[in-house]
């Protein structure tokens, strides 16, 4: 985006731009052909002499030792898993109605699916809000967007390096960290909207600023998380599902910003609103993912969201009949 702010500044229309910037996209193209697949793919497709000679660069790469005895060992093993899944005529590449099914499959899954889902929607409702009022802030509208796409470097450095470091900064003290900045920014431009003291614009501006660079380790920790919690078929449509809501902000958030009409505070306080419920939703729903294993494999049947359901009104259902036989005895001994 800083690149890109440049590149409209000196463009100076958007024809020159357009050619600019998919000129860009040039070594991308050539980066992505020169790329492997990944070896959780390549098992899952069952070729494992692929995935054998793409982890042997991997590691050759990284300057590890080889250890093709227990690779070949681990390989196996999940050969023979995916094996007996085929055998058991269950495949989780369903129908396109029916491809997001396995988020809710358990209770678990949907609880995590929900809130992922909730916490994009409200970063990008914030983010967007914030973007669409671009017009009030002070000072150029180019350097307003270079420090928008200046600030996550700087963050992502830094909440990189504490997140590598220090033991006890995780995925949801990060989350809980952001939001509360957030929350203190909104609190701050709430006031100075409501008290109209308007030698505070300078510092509504760097608020908005700081708040849409901060919210990019959102989007970047809801997909870390749900790559973590998801076992590996649901992982590429864990990330669809969540991003979708990444739209449906975009779509919300201008007329939020519609609400100024009544009370001009009035957007800011519906978002910090918003951004509580975000950061209770999470913080109670999402455990903890760094340094725990990733899961590969689905839950069982035992775990279906509706077998809980079906065996309680089953078991009411046999009490009702119990009931039943036991009055239907009572009255025949009676007569």
């Amino acid at each position: 985006m800083m690149i890109f702010s440049l590149l409209a500044y000196f463009s100076g229309d958007w024809r020159t731009l357009t050619r600019t910037s998919a000129a860009l996209a040039i070594p991308a193209i050539i980066a992505i052909c020169i790329l492997s697949e990944s070896p959780r793919f390549l098992i899952q497709r069952g070729r494992l002499d692929e995935a054998k000679r793409v982890i042997q660069k991997m590691c050759r790469i990284d300057g590890r030792n080889f250890d093709e005895a227990g690779l070949d060992r681990v390989l196996a093993e999940e050969n023979q898993i995916l094996l007996e899944s085929k055998s058991k005529g269950r495949s989780y590449t369903c129908l396109f109605l029916l491809y997001f099914f396995y988020l809710f499959y358990t209770t678990k899954f949907a609880k995590y699916t929900i809130a992922l889902g909730f916490s994009l929607l409200v970063t990008s409702t914030m983010t967007h809000l914030l973007l669409f009022n671009m017009r009030s802030f002070s000072g150029s509208i180019y350097w307003n967007a270079i420090f928008i796409a200046g600030i996550p470097y700087v963050m992502n450095m830094s909440i990189a390096l504490l997140e590598r470091y220090v033991k006890y900064v995780g995925r949801k003290m990060i989350h809980c960290g952001v939001l509360i900045f957030a929350e203190v920014w909104l609190v701050a431009m709430i006031f100075i909207i409501y008290t109209g003291l308007g030698r505070f614009s300078l510092l509504s501006s760097i608020a908005s600023l700081f708040i849409m660079g901060m919210c990019s380790q959102l989007y970047i920790l809801n997909k870390v998380v749900s790559m973590e919690l998801f076992p590996t078929c649901l992982r590429p449509r864990s990330i669809v599902f969540s991003q979708s809501f990444i739209r449906l902000g975009a779509v919300i958030s201008p007329q939020i910003l519609l609400l100024g009409i009544f009370w001009r505070p009035l957007p800011y306080a519906l978002m910090l609103i918003l951004v509580v419920a975000n950061q209770f939703l999470f913080h109670f729903t999402i455990p903890e993912t760094k340094g725990q294993p990733l899961n590969d494999h689905m839950p069982g049947p035992e775990e279906l969201i509706f077998r809980n359901i079906c065996r309680n009104n089953a078991s009411r259902d046999e009490m009702i009949l119990q009931d039943r036989e036991a009055t239907q005895k009572l009255n025949e001994n009676e007569d």
